[in-house]
């Protein structure tokens, strides 16, 4: 397991942990295959930032992030009653909690971040495939480089534009 913070010099892509962390733990595998996808991904001006990797979790942060997940659960609901079946892939843990193998990552190009979950995954769907097709050259280019290095891309549309992957077996 590989810790990574904003000052994670060795690194080719950039480290921006999500509130409330200041790390972020990654796999060995999974850093050796992000690091081969950023190398693709450089000659295109694009650069990749991992925001998210394993959460280690104590008991009451456990508790904490369970009750939060349950909440923006029905608030999403709420919202959007529409999307009723999206709520599991956006609101469970995704893989987070199990190993260093599931990333989210954001997007940098030519040094200025996309925009591509605004509010984030309370973003209505409009707006999500409005930010598909603004940015669907790098979008392309970073599901491309993360496929050929050997992650899958989550297919809920939400999960994907935050760029949520997992090292493929």
């Amino acid at each position: 397991m590989q810790v990574l913070d904003r000052s994670s010099a060795a690194t080719s892509f950039l480290v921006s942990p999500r509130w409330p962390y200041d790390r972020v733990f990654i796999s060995n595998e999974a850093l050796r295959r992000l690091t081969a996808a950023q190398g693709t991904l450089s000659e295109h001006g694009v650069t990749l930032v991992l925001t998210r990797g394993y959460e280690s979790r104590g008991k009451r942060i456990r508790v904490a992030h369970r009750l939060g997940r349950a909440v923006g659960m029905v608030l999403f609901c709420l919202v959007y009653p529409h999307r009723y079946r999206e709520r599991r892939a956006i609101f469970s843990p995704n893989g987070h909690d199990r190993s260093g193998d599931c990333i989210d990552l954001g997007l940098l190009h030519r040094g200025k971040p996309l925009a591509l979950l605004p509010l984030g995954v309370f973003t209505p769907s409009w707006l999500i495939r409005r930010a598909q097709h603004v940015h669907q050259r790098e979008l392309t280019l970073a599901w491309s480089a993360l496929a050929s290095a050997g992650f899958s891309v989550h297919d809920n549309p939400t999960e994907a534009m935050q760029i949520h992957c997992e090292v493929r077996g």
